[in-house]
C-alpha cells in the first residue's frame, strides 16, 4: 500500500511496444497506450531477452547484447503442507528447526514455511533445489515432484509413511512474465541498468523473481 500512494496500478496491462525519443516515452499495451517524459523499466531480464517488448528505435547494441547475455539457473522450489508439525527423528535437530539439508536426496533442502505465522496447527515445509538437480524435478510430473520432496521429509523425519495434505509448485522458466527464476552468477554486465537516451531506467533485471512467489 505505500508505493500505491498517489500511484495508479493498473493490472492485467500487458506492455508491448517502448517508443521513445527525447523527453517523451510511448507506451502501447493491451489496454491501451501511455505516454510519459520518462519511464522507469522493472522487467525481468528474461522477457526483455525474449523479444516480448518491442523497443523503438531499437536499444543499443551494447544493450541488446548485455540482456542476451542473461542467464537463469535451473530452480525447483516445491510446498508441502502437514495436518500437524513433522517431527524429526533426530533428537539434535529442534522442533521447530529453520533450515536443514539432506545431500542423499534431491530435493536434499528443506525450509520450515510455518515460522512467524501464529496459530497455524499444521506445517508447510519447502523442498528447494538448484542447478541440474532441479532440471531433474522439473522435468518430472508435477504430482512426481512432489513425491520426490515427499521421500526427503519422510526421511527427515523418520516416517516412511507420512502424508501431506496439500501440495504447490511452480516453475518460473516457464512463466511469461518472468521467464527465469534466479539469474545466473554472469548476468550482471557493466552498463546493463545504464539511462537510455535520458528517457528509458531500469531496475530489477537480474534481481531473483523467485523469493516474493
Amino acid at each position: 500500500k505505500p508505493l500505491m500512494r498517489d500511484v495508479t496500478i493498473r493490472k492485467s496491462t500487458v506492455v508491448n511496444t517502448v517508443e521513445y525519443s527525447a523527453n517523451c516515452v510511448n507506451i502501447h499495451t493491451n489496454n491501451g497506450s501511455f505516454r510519459s517524459r520518462v519511464v522507469v523499466m522493472a522487467v525481468p531480464g528474461g522477457v526483455l531477452k525474449s523479444g516480448a517488448i518491442t523497443f523503438s528505435p531499437p536499444l543499443p547494441s551494447a544493450r541488446r547484447t548485455a540482456i542476451d547475455e542473461i542467464s537463469y539457473l535451473s530452480v525447483f522450489k516445491g510446498i508441502l503442507e502437514f495436518p500437524e508439525p513433522v517431527v524429526p527423528a533426530d533428537a539434535a535437530l529442534p522442533r521447530r528447526w529453520d533450515v536443514t539439508a539432506l545431500f542423499s536426496e534431491n530435493p536434499p533442502t528443506l525450509w520450515d514455511a510455518s515460522r512467524g505465522t501464529p496459530g497455524f496447527g499444521g506445517q508447510l515445509i519447502v523442498t528447494w533445489m538448484t542447478g541440474g538437480k532441479a532440471q531433474e524435478l522439473l522435468d518430472l510430473p508435477v504430482a512426481e515432484r512432489h513425491q520426490a520432496g515427499l521421500e526427503t521429509v519422510r526421511k527427515l523425519a523418520g516416517d516412511p509413511g507420512l502424508q501431506h495434505m496439500g501440495a504447490t509448485t511452480y516453475d518460473w522458466s516457464k512463466d511469461r512474465f518472468a521467464l527465469g527464476a534466479y539469474p545466473g552468477p554472469f548476468s550482471r554486465r557493466d552498463g546493463l541498468s545504464d539511462p537510455v537516451g535520458g528517457v528509458l531506467f531500469w531496475a530489477g533485471m537480474t534481481t531473483s523473481t523467485i523469493h516474493e512467489s
